[in-house]
């Protein structure tokens, strides 16, 4: 029994999706792919047949090995060819190695003469140095540290000398 229009419009929506579910069903296969299908070599009456070739002079000959013998030849080569250009890379190796030490040696040494080098010219400006001026003079002037821009304007300076630093505390 309807009691109103929304119940009775809910019904015929409800059996209006029913019916497209039905017609849509029709569509999905009942059954996966996997089901129907049947592997010939899983069955026992399949049997493996093994078949020999004829040469020209009548002889029987296997084909699987005599192709089985020119890959190890062929494998025997390859080996061979690999082993050689190993040994070959190896004495690269020994050479590049005597020559990578021998560099190493020849940089300590230019390292060493530049040093003394250096060590040589500080000697000789150090001696101008006093020879022109009289004394060798190391020292500078020192100034003090002045902490005038700490009002919230900052403060400016008339002295070239004094840079600004802001510092930002987290």
């Amino acid at each position: 029994m309807l009691l109103n229009d929304f119940l009775y419009r809910r019904s015929l929506l409800k059996t209006e999706q029913y019916q497209n579910r039905l017609k849509f069903n029709t569509l999905v296969p009942k059954t996966n792919i996997f089901d129907g299908v049947e592997n010939p070599f899983e069955k026992e009456e399949y049997v493996e047949e093994i078949k020999t070739i004829t040469v020209k002079g009548g002889t029987e000959v296997d084909d699987a090995k005599e192709e089985v013998n020119r890959a190890k030849e062929e494998v025997d080569d390859v080996k061979g060819e690999l082993e050689e250009a190993k040994e070959e890379l190896e004495e690269k190796n020994k050479e590049l190695e005597e020559k990578n030490k021998e560099l190493e040696e020849e940089k300590t040494n230019e390292e060493e003469s530049t040093s003394e080098s250096l060590h040589k010219i500080k000697k000789a400006v150090a001696y101008l140095a006093t020879k022109d001026g009289g004394e060798e003079d190391n020292s500078f002037e020192h100034k003090d540290v002045i902490f005038d821009n700490l009002s919230k304007e900052g403060g400016t300076a008339d002295d070239k000398d004094i840079k600004n630093v802001v510092v930002s505390f987290f």
